[in-house]
């Protein structure tokens, strides 16, 4: 097996085992879209937990830039909306890396 199709295959493991759901607004109007991440630990300490219902003011999301899903949903950029676990954040810059992974930079609305 190549190299990229380890990476992949790793990818859609991760996903599988640890990924939760979340709902992307693109600015555009178009959407919403379902799309599938994995919460990172917080660049900074919080006063609530990652992802939790209460929210946090910032929070790190891993998404495979490379992932099936991708082929029919536009991939997240700055100023776009994603709600996770009903919280509405803002997404910043996307970090991508060379394999497709991307963590995407979210700040609570309002």
């Amino acid at each position: 097996m190549a190299w990229p199709d380890l990476v992949e295959a790793a990818h859609a493991a991760f996903l599988d085992t640890w990924g939760i759901p979340a709902t992307l607004a693109p600015q555009s109007g178009s959407g919403p879209f379902s799309i599938t991440g994995i919460i990172k630990n917080p660049g900074m300490e919080e006063q609530n937990v990652p992802g939790g219902a209460a929210g946090t003011g910032v929070l790190r999301f891993w998404v495979d830039f490379n992932s099936p899903v991708f082929l029919t949903v536009p991939k997240p950029q700055s100023g776009d909306t994603l709600t996770v676990n009903g919280i509405a954040y803002t997404v910043g810059v996307p970090d991508v890396d060379i394999e497709g992974g991307a963590t995407l930079k979210l700040r609570k609305v309002g």
